[in-house]
């Protein structure tokens, strides 16, 4: 029990760090938190935690890496049946591919 709490603060404090724009600092808690919820089989945190790194790594400009955890994060929310979740990662991805000026990619 006080793993998935250690998890979800380390998802809270990425938040929170994410929020007042320091982006490295956010990536670094939430892979922190990836791994414990993936320790831990709660697989929803764990995509959770991806999309909200393919995020940080979209406004840092980092595309490639951006698009591979905003797929991986689709992916996991199509197996797990999270359709909410599912579409929210699709948005990213969508907002991904309009900054990169390829709307006909986002799909």
């Amino acid at each position: 029990m006080e793993k998935t709490a250690s998890a979800q603060e380390l998802k809270e404090e990425g938040l929170r760090l994410f929020q007042e724009g320091l982006y490295e600092k956010a990536a670094t808690k939430f892979g922190q938190a990836q791994e414990v919820f993936v320790a831990e089989k709660n697989e929803i945190e764990a995509a959770e935690t991806v999309n909200n790194l393919g995020v940080i790594y979209r406004l840092q400009g980092k595309w490639d890496e951006s698009i591979a955890a905003l797929d991986e994060a689709k992916a996991a929310f199509a197996r797990l049946g999270d359709r909410n979740r599912e579409a929210q990662t699709l948005g990213n991805l969508g907002g991904l591919y309009a900054s990169k000026r390829e709307r006909d990619k986002a799909k």
